[in-house]
């Protein structure tokens, strides 16, 4: 007789679970925030949480929607994986797109220091770039661990709608899905960051951008200010991955002009 999906997938959660013991890691870092209850783990001085939903999955009759809010889920949510990447075509035969995974494409990852809400660290949120047609936050590139740690910031990284589904023009349906997905996931970050031990008014975003001034991050970030009435997401463009930042090195923003903490 062939398992339950259910039982399946409490099976292979709790395998992960006891070889993360095996391997020393602890595995109890429990955080209440408005979607639910999320688990993470400790790995090399940061706490963990990847693969947390920020917005409803975009499929079905939600595909090509905005992003509306994730409903709250009940019990709680193990988050010891990516979520799985956006559908996408490949950019040349040399690079090949990240294999699905799933549907809970929209969905955010927190490195942090210690989750203490009473710790109040500076935040930051990097956002993959790739010409908006490609990408995936489990990218090793884009292994934010050494920022996080070095730079005692709480890291933020999320996976949008990329190409046809994030900004195909389609009709009846709202343009640039994909920055509105960005949106939805500063929102998150906002209401949401201050349980996993960040400060959500000192959250500045950086993207993967050629070279520093006006960028599209730039504009999204004034934008999400503008319609969330919260405190300001700063933007710092970055030339490069975290994983490319070395600690001898100021953090980028401190290096921009007009933007990021003080």
């Amino acid at each position: 007789m062939q398992p339950t999906p259910g039982l399946r997938t409490a099976t292979v959660w709790r395998s992960a679970e006891l070889s993360e013991e095996c391997r020393g890691h602890r595995t109890d870092s429990r955080r209440h925030h408005r979607g639910g209850i999320v688990r993470g783990r400790h790995e090399n001085g940061l706490t963990v949480f990847w693969g947390i939903p920020f917005a409803e999955p975009p499929v079905g009759s939600l595909r090509f929607a905005a992003p509306p809010p994730v409903r709250r889920w009940e019990g709680t949510r193990v988050t010891f994986v990516f979520g799985p990447p956006p559908p996408q075509e490949p950019l040349s035969p040399a690079i090949p797109t990240p294999a699905p995974g799933g549907e809970d494409w929209l969905t955010v990852n927190v490195r942090t220091p210690d989750p203490d809400p009473a710790t109040r660290r500076p935040v930051m949120v990097w956002i993959y770039g790739r010409a908006y047609t490609f990408g995936s936050v489990d990218d090793p590139a884009y292994d934010a661990g050494r920022l996080a740690r070095d730079g005692n910031l709480v890291v933020v990284t999320f996976n949008h709608r990329v190409g046809m589904e994030g900004f195909a023009r389609i009709e009846g349906a709202p343009a640039n899905r994909g920055l509105l997905d960005h949106v939805a996931a500063l929102t998150w970050v906002r209401e949401n960051i201050t349980a996993f031990g960040g400060d959500p008014g000192r959250s500045p975003c950086s993207a993967n951008q050629p070279a520093p001034g006006p960028s599209p991050l730039c504009r999204r970030c004034r934008a999400h200010e503008a319609c969330s009435g919260g405190p300001s997401h700063r933007a710092c463009p970055a030339p490069s991955s975290p994983t490319s930042w070395p600690p001898t090195s100021p953090p980028p923003w401190r290096a921009s002009s007009g933007y990021g903490p003080r």
